[in-house]
This record gives C-alpha cells, sequence and structure tokens, in this order.
C-alpha cells in the first residue's frame, strides 16, 4: 500500500502553493514515506532534454523533493502509458502498509487537523 503525489514535469517555476502543497504531503505520510511514490507526468509536453534538467532539481533541491526522496519516498515518470502506470503501481502494491503521519495525529493523538504537522503547515 502507498501513496502518490503526481507533478507535472511541465511546469518549470514551482510556486509558494506548488512548495507548500510538496510540504503538505511530506508531513501528511511521516515515517510511511518509503510508501509514498512521487510520479512526475507530461512528459510529452517537455524535450528529454529540459525534463531530465527538472527532474534532477525536484530530486536534488531542497525546495523541491530532496527532503521527502532522502527520507525514502521514490520517484517515477509516467510516460502515459499502461505499461509505466503498471511500473509504478508494482512499485507499491507489495509493500507493507503502514500508518501515514497524519492517521496517527488524528486517530491515536486525537489532534484536530489543524493540530496536525500538516495543518500547520497550511
Amino acid at each position: 500500500a502507498g501513496v502518490l503525489y503526481f507533478h507535472r514535469i511541465s511546469d518549470f517555476r514551482v510556486g509558494g502553493i506548488a512548495k507548500r502543497n510538496i510540504e503538505v504531503f511530506h508531513e501528511l505520510c511521516g515515517e510511511a514515506l518509503p510508501n509514498a511514490v512521487i510520479v512526475t507526468n507530461m512528459w510529452g509536453e517537455v524535450t528529454s532534454e529540459r525534463g531530465e534538467r527538472r527532474e534532477h532539481q525536484l530530486r536534488t533541491d531542497n525546495k523541491f523533493f530532496a527532503p521527502t526522496i532522502n527520507a525514502g519516498a521514490h520517484m517515477f515518470r509516467h510516460q502515459n502509458t499502461r505499461d509505466s502506470a503498471e511500473a509504478i503501481v508494482r512499485e507499491i502494491i507489495h509493500k507493507a502498509p503502514q500508518v501515514l503521519k497524519i492517521q496517527r495525529e488524528t486517530v491515536d493523538e486525537k489532534l484536530s487537523l489543524d493540530q496536525t504537522a500538516a495543518g500547520g503547515v497550511l
């Protein structure tokens, strides 16, 4: 079981809202990040060279997905094909389920959404 986060590789500017969404995703998952997959899509909208440069930046820059990947998440390309989609699903389908941080906070700790780590980002 796992969680997917989709990001358009064709978006060459990641503004404040997108950065906040990335941080919220990180906080929603918490220790379950090894069961998370960041899926880049819209590869047909960019040249290979430009997309690969952007992918590298997203993977390695601490303002983007580097902290999430360093915590165990994986990044995959969705090439708009069935094979590509199946490869992404295969990555997570056999993983042991993990409780998301947001689940632990709201169920076990009985926090309201605004009291959670993800809620604090918003």
